[in-house]
């Protein structure tokens, strides 16, 4: 009984009977007037039964997932360098890739708010900008917007080749480990989360990986440091899961700033009302032997349109960079 059950949960699908479409990756190219980092996009919510609610309430849109009793082989494809990382910052919900950005190349974006936050937790922006394998510093992003794959993969190849250690992952961060449906906005070209749930015209669906957030985070090979959790909703079941499993401890999770949507996601899983002050209780709530994670409510987007859409400018303005423009300055005169 009990191995069926674990075949039964092992995976979660979305009933959806129309045919899924695909994504035009033409659209997306580096010359589209909008490059694919600007589209909203909404996951809809693991639930096992949707609340009823009034018309024109977020969760009206959303779909039910069902049971699917189809083993699951869980493999991240985590990058061969993970396993040298000394310190982890992880971008739940990378979008376009400007929190990552912040973190090599904090002089673009001075106001931003997290840049005290890298300092703190990973040293100044000339200690962050050495290869990791000098800093041991790894950074992570989960990103399962097809809209966004084309650009977080070019970041990545570019810092990359610059010796930091960065990897995008193209999965949701949800409860359970199977695939969803998410609901694209391919006409909101300039608010990103705006309206983000709502049931809206001109919108697309694509199919995408799901993975127990909880149980990715115990397959890294030391806490995280610094997380950012942005997922329109779906943090609700990500939290549901880091308590259940005993996680919201600073050997896991030492801090992380979210921005929390108290009227969408599913509360399936939470069973409480949606709210910051809930999470801070669960959080302090947590037994744990090194003390509670730190959660904060922040919502850093001042430059959330970055400045540019293709790679042409990555990875050129960090603090190892100014340095070295400096020397060559130096050796021309």
């Amino acid at each position: 009984m009990c191995n069926f059950l674990t075949l039964v949960f092992a995976t979660f699908v979305v009933q959806i009977f129309s045919e899924t479409p695909s994504v035009d990756n033409e659209a997306c190219g580096e010359d589209a007037a909008d490059p694919c980092g600007m589209q909203q996009v909404t996951l809809l919510q693991v639930s096992a039964d949707i609340e009823s609610t009034e018309e024109g309430s977020a969760n009206s849109s959303w779909a039910n997932f069902v049971e699917n009793s189809t083993t699951v082989s869980v493999d991240y494809e985590h990058p061969e360098w993970l396993s040298h990382c000394k310190a982890i910052y992880l971008d739940l919900g990378s979008n376009n890739g400007v929190q990552i950005r912040k973190f090599y190349e904090p002089a673009l974006y001075p106001e931003a708010e997290v840049l005290p936050f890298f300092d703190k937790h990973f040293g100044s922006p000339s200690e962050r900008c050495p290869p990791g394998n000098q800093t041991g510093l790894c950074v992570l992003g989960m990103e399962p917007n097809p809209l966004h794959s084309d650009r977080l993969s070019k970041l990545q190849q570019v810092y990359r080749a610059k010796g930091w250690y960065v990897h995008f992952y193209p999965f949701a961060a949800a409860y359970a480990d199977g695939t969803a449906i998410f609901e694209i906005d391919l006409t909101d070209g300039g608010n990103e989360y705006w309206g983000a749930g709502l049931a809206m015209a001109h919108k697309d669906r694509v199919q995408v990986r799901t993975v127990n957030f909880a149980s990715f985070l115990k397959s890294l090979p030391v806490g995280v440091a610094l997380m950012k959790m942005d997922i329109e909703g779906a943090e609700w079941d990500v939290m549901a899961g880091l308590e259940e499993q005993g996680l919201l401890c600073k050997n896991f999770i030492d801090e992380a700033y979210i921005e929390v949507h108290d009227e969408m996601g599913s509360v399936t899983h939470w069973a409480r009302p949606r709210s910051m002050n809930q999470i801070d209780m669960s959080v302090r709530q947590q037994v744990c032997n090194a003390g509670s994670s730190s959660f904060i409510e922040m919502d850093d987007e001042l430059y959330f349109h970055d400045f540019n859409h293709t790679a042409n400018d990555f990875g050129h303005h960090s603090a190892c960079d100014a340095v070295q423009e400096k020397g060559h300055n130096r050796t021309e005169k």
